[in-house]
């Protein structure tokens, strides 16, 4: 590993430890780095803390050369060729070492080699009007899902539906009796269901589960469209089918994340945890975990790749994380969670990449704000219509 991806990896691991979101094998990776030296856990120990404020990060952001990241690029940077000039390199390295992990970390990836300074925000809860959802029934009947309205508790539990503060469970019932239910969540929103086998399905903004009130016969199958993250019951006698508009995922218990969306040209299947198998295309894939499979709806071709399976299911979470993506990949999950549209003045801008993560709970604004500050773009609003601009 390079030493500038050695500092991000590591910055990235201290972002999800204070968030609470680290894996069994990022939680060792972690530990591991901070027993290298008494400095590693010094440094890891003071942004963790509870005295580190965002005065602090103000403060530190000021500095160019402090002992703490100097001693960092003494020892990470010894023998590394650097392709920024030193005025760039000591700004990425201090903000990035000193301040980035204690919140967020966004910096501009396309054609220049030079890193703009990086924005660091507050933490925000999560607003209760994302916490929505449309479940309808068999009959066309149809219940509006919202912490801010009341639900009618007596329809429900006539259901075996179980309402929680952002969620539905429903309870294990008679199969002789099943029908079939959708659970819609609109743009900006986000809702958690739990089936009758006591799978957890995490539905992200602008996507559609259809699945039964029960669970009968050979398998539980379920369909998407959208994005879910599912972290399936096991039953090994009773296999658990993901369908999308081109491809199924089968299982028996394990977690993944499925991104189908009707407008995107793909459909994609990344594993977390256990195994699962992929269907598409006329092709059959067996994939283990940070693996994903991508069908390209065009061609009609299934491929797959190694990845960073939580880079993808970091938005349940609460987390936006992009890793080299272009600005109109960007744009589309932020338009479906804030429920706005884009437009591009210059189609150019689209291709930008950029490497980043931030809370979704922030007010739109601050995050544009970020890669506004990669002084490559600017933005305008005008109502529920964002124009994106050169600068």
């Amino acid at each position: 590993m390079s030493a500038e991806n050695k500092i991000q990896r590591i910055s990235y691991l201290i972002f999800r430890s204070i968030h609470s979101s680290l894996s069994d094998e990022e939680r060792q990776e972690l530990d591991a780095w901070r027993k290298e030296s008494p400095e590693n856990e010094e440094l890891y120990g003071r942004l963790t803390g509870q005295n580190f404020s965002t005065e602090d990060y103000e403060r530190y952001r000021q500095v160019r050369e402090t002992d703490d990241w100097m001693m960092l690029r003494k020892k990470l940077y010894a023998s590394r060729k650097s392709i920024f000039s030193l005025k760039w390199y000591l700004r990425y390295a201090a903000v990035l070492c000193i301040g980035i992990v204690a919140s967020y970390w966004l910096w501009f990836s396309g054609e220049t080699k030079e890193f703009p300074e990086i924005t660091v925000v507050q933490q925000y809860e999560t607003p209760s009007e994302n916490l929505r959802a449309v479940l309808e029934l068999a009959n066309g009947e149809t219940i509006e899902l919202n912490k801010d309205q009341a639900v009618d508790e007596k329809r429900l539990k006539e259901l075996g539906i179980v309402q929680g503060k952002s969620s539905i469970a429903y309870m294990d019932k008679d199969s002789s009796c099943v029908e079939k239910h959708v659970l819609r969540v609109p743009r900006g929103g986000e809702y958690i269901l739990v089936l009758s086998d006591n799978t957890k399905v995490w539905i992200n903004s602008e996507s559609e589960l259809h699945y039964p009130s029960s669970f009968s016969g050979a398998e539980r199958r379920v369909y998407i469209e959208g994005e879910a993250y599912f972290q399936v019951a096991k039953n090994a006698s009773r296999p658990f089918v993901v369908e999308t508009a081109g491809m199924d995922v089968r299982v028996t218990g394990t977690e993944f994340n499925v991104m189908a969306y009707k407008d995107k040209d793909r459909i994609e299947t990344t594993l977390v945890e256990g195994c699962v198998i992929v269907d598409a295309g006329g092709k059959v894939v067996k994939m283990s975990p940070n693996m994903q499979a991508v069908f390209s709806k065009e061609d009609q071709l299934l491929t797959t790749r190694v990845v960073r399976a939580n880079l993808f299911s970091s938005w349940k979470d609460g987390i936006f994380e992009f890793d080299n993506l272009p600005l109109r990949e960007i744009v589309d999950q932020l338009g479906r969670w804030y429920n706005v549209d884009f437009v591009f003045e210059d189609e150019s801008l689209r291709e930008i990449y950029f490497t980043g993560a931030a809370e979704k709970m922030k007010p739109i604004t601050f995050i544009l704000d970020l890669i506004k500050d990669t002084r490559v773009m600017n933005y305008q609003i005008d109502g529920k219509i964002i124009t994106i601009k050169k600068k």
